[in-house]
C-alpha cells in the first residue's frame, strides 16, 4: 500500500451533538481545542490518533462534556468525525486526557484512493510513494463516525479515561507493584502489620510495606502506610494508603517512593518519560496538595538508597519533572514528564506532602490504586499485570517468609553441634543482590528425629542472590540432618535486597 503524509486535526468536546451530528462546544476557562496526529493502521484499516490527547487545565469549571469531535482546525473548521463519550463529566482544576487507542475511525472499503476519485468523507493525507500513477493527491477517508472503544470507561472524578479490557502490553510500567491490586504486600503479615496497617509508625528510616515501595517521615512524624480496599473505581480492589498517625501535629513533609534497578535506568538514558499516579485525598486530608517527582542521578548502584535520594547526596541528583496535584475525596489520574539526562544511572519516582500543624485525624492521608513509570510523552492506558508475574519481579528484591501452622516445613538443615542448626533457604527467585535478612523468632520448630523441638531462630551470617542462611539452638544430635518448621506463631522470616 503506498504510504501518505499524516495531516493534524485538532480534538474538541462538546456538551451536546445535533441530530445532524454537530456537537455544541466547550468554551471559556481554559479550554481549547487540542491538535492531535492522524495515523492509520492498513492491517485493521483504521485510522486514530497518535499519542494520547491531553486536554489545557481546566481555569475553572467546564460544561459537562458529553462528546468528542475531530475538526481540521484550531478554530472553526469543519467538524469531521463525532463520537458520543460515556456519561456527563466535567473538569475544574485538572486535565482530561485520553490514551492512544482509544479512538478510531474505520476506513470504508477502498476508500483509500490514489486517482481522481473522491468519495464523501474527509481528507486524510497526501500519497506521496512511487508506486501510485498520481503522487500527491489527496486521500480520504468514508463518513464514518469516530468510536469510542468500548474497553475504556471514565474514572469517577471523569477527568480521565480507564482502560478496563484492552489486551495488556506486557513491561510497558517500568514501576515493580505499582498496581496495588495485585502487589504482594508481602510485608502484611503478623507482627509486621495489624489489621493491614503497618504495626510501626515510620519516622527518618526509609521504610518498605508495600512491595518496592518505601516511605519516609522526619524524626517526629508518625507515618503509617497500609493496604486497604477500595473499589471506587471499576477494576482496582486495593489502595497503598499513605497516612499521618492520628493526633500527630508534626509538619515534616511526608514520602513515598520507589526507586529503579540501575540496569533499568540505562534503556532510559536521553529519553521521555511520564510518571502518573490514580489517587485520591481523605476526608480529613491536611497537605491541601501533593507533589508527584521523577529524580535522576548519577551515582554508583552500592549508593543508590532511599536514604541518600531523601537527603539528597545521590551524586549529580536532580530533580527532572514535578508537579503539584490537587486531590479529592475522588480518584483522578495525575501526572508528570521528564527527559531522563543521557549520563543517568539511578531513577527515582517520589509522592510527597505537608501536614498541617493541625493534628491529624483519622483520614489524614492519601490513597493510590495505581503508579506507572513509561516512555513517552503522555500517559498511556493503564497496565495490568498478572499477580503471579507481579509477585515473581516484587521478589527479586524482597522475600518474606510468615510462620506457618505447626508442623509445616520451611526447610531442611543440619546440626552442626548438639545445640546449634543451619538451615539453607533457596530464594524463589534470583535477588538483584545478596538481600540483608532479618528474622522474628515466633513458635519456630526444629524437626529433631521427628520430634517437634523447640528453637529460636536467628538471621544466618552467609547469603547470596541465590539463597539466605537462618540459625536455630534446638537440643540435638551433632552431624544429623534437620528441618524448620512452623509452630503456628507470628513469626517471620525477611531477606530484603530493596534500595
Amino acid at each position: 500500500m503506498a504510504s501518505y503524509t499524516l495531516l493534524s486535526g485538532y480534538l474538541a468536546l462538546g456538551s451536546a451533538v445535533s441530530s445532524a451530528g454537530v456537537i455544541t462546544e466547550l468554551s471559556g476557562n481554559g479550554y481549547a481545542r487540542v491538535p492531535v496526529t492522524v495515523s492509520y493502521d492498513p492491517v485493521a484499516n483504521v485510522v486514530s490518533f497518535a499519542p494520547g490527547v491531553t486536554f489545557p487545565t481546566a481555569t475553572g469549571t467546564w460544561s459537562a462534556y458529553t462528546v468528542a469531535a475531530l475538526f481540521d482546525a484550531a478554530s472553526g473548521g469543519n467538524e469531521i468525525a463525532y463520537a458520543a463519550l460515556p456519561g456527563a463529566a466535567t473538569a475544574s482544576g485538572a486535565n482530561v486526557s485520553f490514551p492512544q487507542g482509544i479512538f478510531t475511525i474505520a476506513c470504508l472499503s477502498g476508500v483509500l484512493v490514489k486517482g481522481g476519485v473522491t468519495p464523501a468523507g474527509v481528507q486524510l493525507g497526501v500519497l506521496n510513494n512511487a508506486d501510485v500513477t498520481t503522487s500527491g493527491t489527496a486521500v480520504y477517508i468514508g463518513p464514518n463516525p469516530l468510536s469510542l472503544s468500548a474497553s475504556y470507561a471514565l474514572t469517577a472524578n471523569a477527568t480521565s479515561y480507564n482502560d478496563l479490557t484492552a489486551p495488556p502490553i506486557l513491561f510497558r510500567n517500568l514501576l515493580d507493584g505499582g498496581d496495588f491490586t495485585v502487589n504482594p504486600f508481602q510485608r502484611n503479615i503478623a507482627t509486621l502489620a495489624s489489621a493491614g496497617i503497618i504495626a510501626s509508625a515510620i519516622t527518618s528510616t526509609p521504610t518498605y510495606f508495600a512491595d518496592r515501595w518505601f516511605g519516609v517521615g522526619g524524626a517526629s512524624s508518625s507515618l503509617l502506610m497500609g493496604s486497604v480496599a477500595n473499589v471506587t473505581v471499576p477494576g482496582f480492589s486495593v489502595a497503598l494508603q499513605h497516612q499521618r498517625s492520628s493526633g500527630n501535629a508534626n509538619t515534616s513533609p511526608l514520602y513515598l517512593g520507589q526507586i529503579l534497578e540501575p540496569s533499568d535506568v540505562v534503556r532510559l538514558q536521553g529519553q521521555g518519560v511520564v510518571f502518573s499516579v490514580l489517587g485520591l485525598a481523605g476526608s480529613g486530608f491536611t497537605g491541601g496538595t501533593y507533589t508527584i517527582s521523577i529524580v535522576s542521578g548519577t551515582d554508583t548502584a552500592a549508593n543508590t538508597t532511599a536514604a541518600k535520594l531523601i537527603a539528597t547526596t545521590w551524586a549529580g541528583q536532580s530533580t527532572i519533572g514535578t508537579a503539584t496535584v490537587t486531590p479529592s475525596t475522588t480518584a483522578s489520574r495525575a501526572f508528570v514528564t521528564a527527559t531522563v539526562p543521557a549520563a543517568a544511572t539511578q531513577l527515582a519516582v517520589l509522592i510527597s506532602w505537608t501536614p498541617s500543624s493541625t493534628a491529624a485525624g483519622s483520614y489524614d492521608y492519601l490513597q493510590f490504586l495505581i503508579a506507572q513509570l513509561e516512555l513517552g510523552t503522555s500517559p498511556g492506558t493503564w497496565e495490568r499485570r498478572d499477580i503471579q508475574v507481579e509477585t515473581e519481579i516484587c521478589q527479586r528484591y524482597a522475600w518474606a517468609i510468615p510462620e506457618p501452622a505447626a508442623s509445616v516445613i520451611v526447610g531442611a538443615g543440619f546440626n552442626p553441634t548438639t545445640s546449634t542448626q543451619v538451615f539453607y533457604l533457596a530464594a524463589p527467585v534470583q535477588f538483584w543482590k545478596a538481600p540483608t535478612v532479618t528474622v522474628a523468632a515466633g513458635t519456630f520448630k526444629t524437626n529433631q528425629a521427628s520430634v517437634a523441638t523447640a528453637c529460636t531462630i536467628t538471621a544466618g551470617t552467609t547469603h547470596t542472590p541465590n539463597a539466605i542462611s537462618v540459625n536455630g539452638s534446638s537440643t540435638s544430635t551433632a552431624g544429623q540432618g534437620t528441618l524448620l518448621q512452623g509452630g503456628g506463631g507470628s513469626g517471620y522470616i525477611l531477606a530484603s535486597a530493596d534500595f
